[in-house]
This record gives C-alpha cells, structure tokens and sequence, in this order.
C-alpha cells in the first residue's frame, strides 16, 4: 500500500500530531553557534572570547559527563556484584568532584534480587542518585552565609555589581533597609524583625533572613542569613539581550541630547537674529529723529531768528529804496544774507513778520525808522516802513 493509499484514523491523528510536535522541538532544544555569537557581538563581546568561552564550556562539560558515565558504571559494578539482603556502597565522590570523601548508598535487597530481570530499574536508581547527589552538592557548595550591614552603609554579597543590602534605620518598628542587584528591581526592608524572612530574585534567587539585629546607639549592626538558591530561569541569551537592550536605550538618550541642544542652539540664534534686527529698527529711527530734530532747528533758525542782536555790531542803516531793492521776492534765508536777521517776527496763519529796527533812512527828512517785511508762500510780498 502507497504511502498515499495509507490514512491515519481520527483517534491516532491528534496523538500523532503531538508526538510530531514533541519530537520537533526537542531536535531544536538549545542554540546555535551563530546564536551565541550574534548575542556577543551585541553586547559587544569580540568573537574570539564566545569562541574560547564555548570550548571552555564543551570541555568543562565533557569531563563532568565522563566522569558521571565513570560513576555510573562503577556503581552497575557494585550492585550486580550486590547481597541479596541488601548492600552498603562506598562509593568514591573524587570520581564526581575530586573531593576526599565517601558516601554510603543503601539499596534494598529486594531491588538487588531483581537487578537482573528488570535493567531499567538500575538505571533509574542510578540517574536518582546522581541527580540527587548533584544538588546536595550545589547546596553544600552554596551553603548558607552571612552579610553584617552598618546602619547607614550598603554591602555587597559577593562582588560589585552583584546582591547588596543596604540599611537605613534601626529603631523600636525593626529595620528599614533595601535588597537588590544591579539592574534588577530592588524589594524594601519595611519594619524588619528578627527572624523575619525575605525572598528576593535577582540574578539568582535568595531566601534572606535577619539573625542579629544591633542597637543602634551601640553598634548599629544587622546581619543577615544569605540562601542562595539558584539561578534564575533565564538562560544566558536573554541576559545578554536584556543588557544590549538597556545599553540600546541609554544610547538612544545620549544621541538625543544633541539633538535637543541643537534646537535649543537654534531657538537662541532665531531670538538673537529677532533682538537684533530690532535693535537696527530701533537705531534707524533714532538716526531719522535725530534728521528731523536738525531739520527742525534749521528751520527754526531759518523762520524764527533770535529777536537780539549782537551788541557789539551796530545795524547797517539803509536807505529806504535800497532796502526794498534789497529784499523784494527774496526767500528768508536771502532776506537774512541781504539785510541780516531781524529784531522780532510774527507768524501769522495767512502771513510771517519781520521787523526790522531802525534799519532804514527817510532820504526827505533824513530820520532813521523801522521796516516790516510781510512773507507769503515763504518769499518777501510786501515791505511797510515806519517812522518814529
């Protein structure tokens, strides 16, 4: 029968899609090299240390390996060399860890009796041993610790960078303080008393707990019982790209400062270009007064002449004819040139006055008198003369 002849019934369609799924994802478990070292280069590691640290890793977990398959075949040893009422085993850590000591395995003799029919039960009693022998070794390496914090201070754990706590204040409430790891978010100590317990999960996860708490007018300590309990459950990519993320974002700040100086450059130099092109307007028009204001005093100069004379020069006396010859359709600036400036003036809406005092001579009887000279449209019209 054709592989297109054959069908699947409806019961065994749905396991065999979820055992297809099963299998496919446990063939693409883990990451690929490329993975590895994308992840590097964005957190800007060079290549060359993702390779050295990958075939650090492959060598350090290639040892372990064989010497659990070393473990693992010296404990088959034993126990099908095994009493049937049951054995004690000595078995050597040093194959594990290099550590000096022994252990004593108990197994029970009915499990002996039956090691030779029932091979999977070897194993499996085997894998628990291992497995529970690998985490009471991660407990024993990590063990409980402690960390005395001064009220006032902060302390690091292990490193920098790494679990602190920090105490605020000690005082008849318990303890005010703070746990965290950098760039994690931090828990608050709020009233803390003896005994009290914290969890905290940063990079791994704690269990911390006050065991002291000291006076705070005497020495103002408080010390604390660290658990470590084991990493987070976050593989390394994504620690990396929660740091390319941050770096990312803080990148992004930096570049958008420029961005905002700039502009803020921009504002000022728009608003110094506005005051100054004010500033200009401002001096043009105080150049044009000051064009007006001088056109003014000529004018002023020109059409109200100062009503004295000087003192020292005496008037030149004219005859009557001469003066009018003199001054006739002339413009005031001519009149002044001709006869010179006035005693007084007047200004009228339909005509100017000039007075002139004793300025002209009467030729028929030889007496010395004044004369006005009356401006229309700004030339002499008219010149009246006048006797005492």
């Amino acid at each position: 029968m054709s592989n297109r002849e054959y069908r699947i019934p409806d019961a065994m369609a749905s396991e065999v899609l979820a055992e297809a799924a099963r299998l496919y994802t446990e063939a693409n478990k883990g990451y690929s090299l490329e993975d590895i070292q994308q992840a590097g280069l964005e957190a800007r590691i060079p290549l060359d240390f993702i390779k050295l640290a990958v075939r650090n890793v492959e060598e350090r977990q290639s040892k372990e390996q064989a010497k659990r398959k070393q473990l693992r075949a010296y404990i088959k040893n034993l126990i099908y060399k095994g009493i049937p009422l049951g054995i004690s085993l000595l078995i050597p850590i040093a194959l594990v860890s290099g550590i000096p000591i022994k252990i004593s395995l108990l197994i029970p003799a009915a499990l002996v009796s039956s090691i030779f029919i029932f091979q999977t039960q070897i194993d499996s009693v085997i894998s628990k041993f291992l497995s529970d022998f690998n985490l009471d070794q991660q407990r024993r390496n990590m063990g409980l610790q402690t960390l005395t914090v001064k009220v006032g201070s902060l302390e690091y754990f292990t490193e920098q960078k790494g679990l602190f706590i920090a105490v605020s204040d000690t005082n008849h409430n318990g303890v005010q303080g703070i746990i965290g790891t950098d760039g994690y978010k931090s828990l608050g100590i709020v009233d803390g008393k003896l005994g009290d317990i914290y969890k905290y999960e940063g990079v791994h996860n704690y269990q911390i707990k006050i065991i002291e708490i000291g006076d705070r007018y005497s020495n103002g300590i408080v010390t604390f019982q660290i658990d470590r309990q084991g990493q987070q459950p976050q593989n390394q990519i994504q620690q990396l790209q929660e740091v390319v993320h941050r770096l990312q974002e803080e990148v992004q700040q930096l570049q958008e400062q420029p961005k905002q100086f700039q502009k803020k450059l921009e504002e000022l130099q728009t608003e110094r270009d506005l005051i100054k092109q004010q500033l200009q307007q401002k001096n043009q028009q105080l150049e044009q007064l000051e064009q007006e204001n001088n056109c003014l005093k000529l004018k002023t100069q020109n059409f109200y002449p100062s009503s004295t004379l000087d003192n020292n020069n005496e008037p030149e006396v004219l005859l009557r004819e001469d003066f009018r010859r003199a001054i006739m359709g002339k413009t005031m600036q001519e009149v002044i040139e001709a006869v010179g400036r006035p005693n007084s003036t007047r200004d009228l809406s339909f005509a100017v006055f000039w007075n002139y005092e004793k300025k002209v001579k009467d030729p028929a009887s030889g007496m010395i008198g004044s004369a006005e000279v009356e401006f229309r449209e700004s030339v002499v019209n008219k010149v009246i003369f006048l006797s005492y």
